[in-house]
């Protein structure tokens, strides 16, 4: 499975919850989060998805995050 496809996967199933592209890095044992990040930047430009700041379901921070819509 591709990153791409691994990070649907991820967001999909926890729908409708926000995450950083952080927690999904970590979450998907990936090296780094700009790895997630450049999936998610592609992703916001789908009306599939909302990427804004707001607080990650996982490490509660406030941060620019993703859902799926």
């Amino acid at each position: 499975m591709t990153i791409p496809e691994r990070i649907n996967r991820f967001l999909t199933e926890r729908k409708p919850s926000i995450f950083c592209d952080g927690c999904i890095a970590k979450n998907l044992d990936l090296s780094k989060p700009q790895e997630a990040q450049r999936v998610t930047s592609a992703f916001e430009t789908t009306s599939d998805f909302v990427r804004e700041y707001g607080v990650c379901s996982l490490c509660g921070e406030v941060r620019l995050a993703i859902r799926r819509a």
